[in-house]
């Protein structure tokens, strides 16, 4: 829309959480909704999805690894019958 004959500057991206209905001319200062919702935020996922996580978890913990190992040796193993 343009108001009057005046171009008016604003962001002009309807995906934007700043969107300026009456701007005209796009002048980059689009801001978008971050994980945690927040109007132009830095808060970014990790690696397992989290937002603002850490990381940690999507990495086994040593204990589930152990039991995972433990599993495949109990189930791989096999005895010599001696018959």
């Amino acid at each position: 829309m343009i108001v009057g004959s005046t171009a008016v500057s604003g962001c002009t991206d309807l995906d934007a959480c700043n969107y300026d209905e009456v701007a005209t001319v796009d002048d980059d200062s689009c801001l978008y909704n971050d994980c945690a919702g927040i109007c132009g935020g830095d808060v970014e996922l990790d690696e397992c999805g989290v937002c603002e996580g850490d990381g940690s978890s999507c990495v086994p913990t040593l204990l589930e690894n152990f039991e995972s190992i433990s599993d495949w040796t109990n189930t791989t193993s096999s005895t010599i019958d001696d018959a």
